[in-house]
């Protein structure tokens, strides 16, 4: 803020003591009326010097970097502090300002490594006796918190002229809320993200520390989407040295403040649960607790301490000119909102801000045991039920189809049901509906919390709970009994659980009457399991016995004629797949048209060939249609429309711009990790996903963090030999060679290599890209011998897998070149730059930087064959590289080091 500003608020501030505190509002709504910004400062230093008045102090003590700021002296004071050396730190800026002091950013200094940091550097003027002692106090707390969603401690020291300094990890990050509405996470997605703050205050909670100031803007996510929490630096040990006493200028942010703050009692830990209750009631509804009647500072402590918050459902359903933006930011409209909070959630979040401490959770761990309950879809304990309360939680505890139970047997006994009902008509329908619904009452009174004494039920357990249930209790009913397997088998596979989902399935499929959809589901899992010879035996059995029993089930045999063409593709045999997409594509436009969800299916994995075969650009409109279709569905079903949002990503990312299919990624990622939760199997692997665009955008330490932690899933999931395992550590190999760590790489690079040979064979496309990682890591190693064969193999095994003139073959025939050209033994006639180069099409669209990329390589080919002109071509091309991508750029460093080497052997000898 400028002086004149300064001096404006300064002139405001002393007009507004003079004036009662109704006359005050009104003043200064008026005189502010142009600048909030500067009604917000007005604002600040009048509390201020209100609660120095009840301590008995002047504003000069309780607030002297205000002043000083009225006077211009602090921003002469900031600007100073750039280039100052604090141990092996040097300041470079601003980038915050907390109660105590200023947070800089800065470099390490020393030469010993590369490292940024921020650095929390006391404003003058304060007690330095006392500060000395908070600081140390803060500089023990940091350093007993050990947590991934802390920021931690890195050093810490004293000045020249005696200010105490902390170095903090520096997290570059957006506010939690902002972050959220940028993605538009659903309401459930903001709960996890929610819960991952509270293990964080928790683990502090553990550890005998209060945060006392917990806000949005202490509460940052970064680029991979994991939470970091700030600033404990008014944090007290519970157990602290009691010579520590209180400032007279209380240390915390009145909107964020619990009521015994305010009033200036006891802090404990109640008042980290008050503001994660005031955060959580912010990310659910996008306002704040107490309406329009908290329009300024004090007038917010007033409500704090008299007002009781409005419930979360009624502020989001008020309207006003932002209450749409608020709502879609949720993926929602402002009814549909309001109604997902009316209840459960109003609840827990009244309950966290209650005015008396020991009415609000005992501790934030049970604060979040209660979202998780919400989240689980189980009775919270903010809310007295009664029995049809916890009816209801359960039945909504098992909705989802993919994931949970009782969808796919609820669908039974619906169906069941309605036998029963006509039972007159067909007693042996009767009769199996009967045990089916009884059996169906244990299940549910085992999931009961009631009955099981406050133990909660998982959905795993109570599937193998069931499933021993069925074995056990129907064996006189084998009709239910095959029917409840295939259902208890398909709840196994939504849950990604196929191990245990294969014998199930397989008992159902022995014992069932018609067995035709119990064989589809055992198929399906051992596709995910990745035993595709078994799953293409058993769709081509189940096909002709299908055709022989009931050829006019035409959509049941399409479902099928799916499953084997997807299976195709995942063998490599992409002539079969195209032709059978092609026609079960026919069949389906013309059954139903091109908005039915079963023409849609096919579309999309029809899409994911045509990209294998080098037609992106064909499969563009497909994609494109069924994601436009599928947002525009109210209600919508969410995971279609997240591997709707999938395909379509995958066809931007060979068509481009990657920042379209980065969006487009990210939205799929928050969908799937609503529905799934964060380990299930579609969650990992649209996370795979995401990293994948970023490493195409060339942000690989982003892309490394993303695919180490799926890969770390994927081992807890998939046997060793899976061959998406070997598709995860394939694309950190490639991460880690990106970023100059080969030697790191290897041991990711070996084990893709093994897996896929030993499940595919050499000739696969997927084979062929780990031949190619691993000859990357040899030639980043200056293994150039070692690099040479294993690039010609890669080249081989394309061509056989895919076609001699697939695009796939462009990245290895250029290293291929390249580790010609850096062996000396480039090829006289640069048969592989020039085969690259003609692939590509860049005689054609030049403009393009990756075409210039090509020109460039085919240049520095020549170049080293003695043709003078390459030379020239080189530079051209870099020139543009330089001007289209920037220098730093991995194409662009690629090409000055080529152009380094031409010129170094053109020089005379």
């Amino acid at each position: 803020m400028d002086p004149s500003d300064w001096s404006r608020v300064r002139d405001l501030f002393e007009q507004a003591l003079n004036k009662s505190a109704v006359e005050r509002d009104a003043f200064l709504a008026i005189a502010c009326s142009d600048r909030p910004d500067l009604l917000a400062e007005v604002c600040a230093m009048l509390v201020a010097d209100a609660q120095a008045q009840q301590s008995h102090t002047s504003l000069g003590a309780a607030a002297p970097e205000l002043l000083r700021a009225l006077s211009g002296e602090e921003t002469v004071a900031h600007d100073a502090q750039a280039g100052l050396r604090l141990g092996p730190w040097r300041l470079l800026r601003e980038i915050g300002r907390g109660g105590m002091g200023a947070v800089y950013l800065a470099d390490r200094d020393d030469g010993e490594y590369v490292q940024q940091a921020a650095i929390k550097l006391v404003r003058p003027g304060w007690d330095m006796g006392e500060l000395l002692q908070r600081f140390r106090a803060e500089r023990q707390i940091l350093a007993t918190l050990n947590h991934p969603n802390i920021a931690r401690l890195l050093d810490g020291g004293v000045s020249a002229d005696g200010k105490p300094y902390l170095v903090l990890e520096y997290v570059e990050g957006i506010e939690i809320g902002r972050y959220c509405n940028a993605l538009q996470l659903s309401i459930d997605a903001r709960l996890r993200l929610f819960l991952t703050v509270c293990e964080a205050v928790t683990h502090a909670h553990r550890r005998l520390v209060v945060h006392r100031d917990l806000k949005p803007s202490n509460i940052l996510v970064d680029g991979s989407g994991q939470v970091k929490l700030l600033d404990f630096g008014i944090a007290k040990l519970l157990q602290s040295d009691a010579s520590i006493t209180a400032s007279a200028s209380r240390m915390f942010t009145p909107e964020y403040a619990a009521p015994e703050q305010v009033r200036g009692e006891l802090v404990t830990t109640g008042v980290d649960v008050y503001a994660l209750g005031l955060l959580l009631f912010e990310l659910l509804t996008g306002r704040r607790p107490y309406g329009a009647t908290a329009s300024t500072p004090a007038a917010y402590e007033q409500a704090i301490l008299t007002q009781e918050p409005q419930k979360p459902s009624r502020a989001a359903a008020e309207a006003d000119g932002e209450s749409d933006a608020r709502a879609a930011a949720r993926s929602l409209n402002p009814a549909h909102l309001s109604a997902q909070l009316r209840g459960d959630l109003d609840a827990i979040v009244l309950k966290a801000l209650r005015k008396e401490p020991e009415q609000r959770y005992e501790a934030v761990a049970a604060f979040a045991d209660d979202v998780q309950r919400y989240l689980d879809r189980s009775p919270v304990l903010a809310r007295r039920g009664n029995l049809r309360y916890r009816a209801t939680r359960f039945l909504q505890r098992h909705a989802l189809a993919s994931g949970l139970v009782a969808i796919a047997i609820v669908s039974l006994v619906a169906g069941l049901g309605v036998a029963l009902w006509q039972a007159e008509h067909a007693r042996a329908e009767a009769s199996k509906s009967r045990a089916a619904l009884e059996f169906m009452t244990g299940l549910f009174t085992l999931a009961d919390p009631v009955a099981a004494q406050g133990e909660r039920i998982t959905a795993r357990e109570l599937l193998t709970t069931g499933s021993q249930r069925i074995r056990e209790q129907l064996l006189d009913q084998p009709a239910a009994r095959a029917e409840l397997l295939r259902a208890m088998g398909d709840a196994y596979r939504g849950l990604g659980l196929y191990d245990d989902a294969l014998p199930i399935l397989d008992e159902a499929a022995r014992t069932a009457t018609d067995p035709s959809v119990a064989m589809l589901s055992h198929a399906i899992v051992l596709h995910q399991l990745g035993r595709y010879d078994e799953a293409l035996k058993e769709l081509l059995a189940l096909r002709e016995n299908q055709i022989l029993r009931r050829p006019t089930d035409i959509d049941f045999v399409s479902q099928i004629d799916l499953r084997i063409a997807v299976t195709y593709l995942s063998m490599n045999k992409l002539d079969e797949a195209g032709d059978l997409y092609a026609r079960v594509l026919k069949v389906q436009r013309e059954r139903h048209g091109e908005d039915h969800r079963n023409t849609q299916e096919i579309m999309l994995r029809y899409a994911s060939w045509l990209v294998l075969r080098g037609r992106s650009r064909d499969a563009h409109p497909l994609t494109g249609a069924v994601v436009a279709s599928v947002r525009a569905q109210q209600p919508r079903d969410n995971e279609f429309f997240a591997r709707a949002l999938g395909a379509h990503a995958m066809v931007v990312s060979n068509t481009g711009p990657y920042s379209e299919a980065e969006a487009l990624r990210r939205e799929e990622y928050a969908l799937t990790l609503d529905i799934f939760g964060d380990e299930h199997p579609y969650t990992l692997s649209s996370r795979s996903n995401l990293a994948t665009v970023l490493f195409s955008e060339q942000r690989f330490e982003e892309a490394l963090s993303l695919f180490e932690g799926v890969l770390r899933g994927r081992r807890q999931q998939l046997s060793p030999d899976h061959p998406l395992l070997a598709l995860v550590a394939n694309h950190v190999a490639n991460s880690l060679v990106a970023l100059g760590r080969a030697e790191e790489a290897r041991p990711y690079a070996d084990e893709a290599l093994h897996i896929r040979m030993a499940v595919f064979g050499e000739k696969h496309r997927d084979t062929a890209m780990s031949l190619r990682t691993l000859a990357n890591v040899e030639f980043e190693s200056g293994h150039l011998a070692e690099a040479e064969p294993l690039f010609v193999r890669a080249i081989a095994s394309m061509e056989a897998a895919l076609s001699p003139t697939s695009s796939t073959l462009v990245g290895p025939l250029n290293e291929l070149a390249r580790v010609r050209m850096a062996r000396g033994t480039p090829e006289p006639d640069c048969a592989a730059a020039q085969r690259a180069f003609d692939i590509s099409g860049a005689a054609i669209e030049f403009e393009v930087p990756e075409a210039q990329y090509q020109f460039a390589l085919l240049g520095a080919c020549q170049a080293a064959v003695g043709d003078a002109h390459g030379i020239e071509v080189v530079r051209a091309a870099l020139a543009r590289m330089n001007a289209e991508l920037g220098a730093q750029d991995r194409r662009s460093l690629i090409v000055t080091k080529l152009l380094a080497e031409a010129e170094k052997r053109a020089l005379p000898k």
